[in-house]
């Protein structure tokens, strides 16, 4: 009777072993600070989005990549722009962006605060170009909207 129970002890104890060594192989966990989102990608190929917090997973092959969700400022150094009145003008623009889709953002472009600089550039040059420098001094502030679109 003994020795049922010896092989019954150490089969268990096998059993424990082995799915001690499932989980740790298999099992994956997670975590997302606040002010991240989580790109969690299977064997090459995104998946989700993870927001902030723990998470588990379990397969083989899990990677995790990190993006900034936080409001960040973006200086576009001194432009010199000729207005309509061909009047050299140099402007600094700051920006705050923030992203709002970390999937598309990462999928879309390589860099994507340089796509935003240059469209930035873009953008204050055509408004720029198109008005005379009396009316950019007294307009000033009512030019924002016109960049933004």
């Amino acid at each position: 009777m003994t020795d049922e129970y010896i092989l019954i002890f150490f089969l268990a104890l096998a059993g424990l072993l082995g799915a001690k060594i499932i989980r740790a192989k298999y099992r994956h966990e997670f975590i997302v600070n606040e002010g991240y989102a989580g790109l969690l990608s299977h064997e090459g190929k995104l998946k989700e989005t993870l927001a902030a917090g723990r998470h588990v997973r379990w397969g083989k092959h899990y990677r995790l990549a990190f993006v900034d969700t936080r409001k960040t400022l973006l200086q576009v150094a001194g432009q010199e722009v000729l207005s309509a009145d061909n009047v050299g003008v140099k402007l600094s623009i700051v920006l705050t962006t923030q992203i709002v889709d970390a999937a598309k953002t990462v999928q879309a472009s390589d860099n994507h605060i340089a796509h935003i600089y240059s469209a930035t550039q873009i953008a204050v040059r055509a408004v720029v170009a198109g008005v005379t420098m009396e009316a950019l001094l007294t307009e000033r502030v009512a030019m924002v909207p016109r960049c933004a679109n």
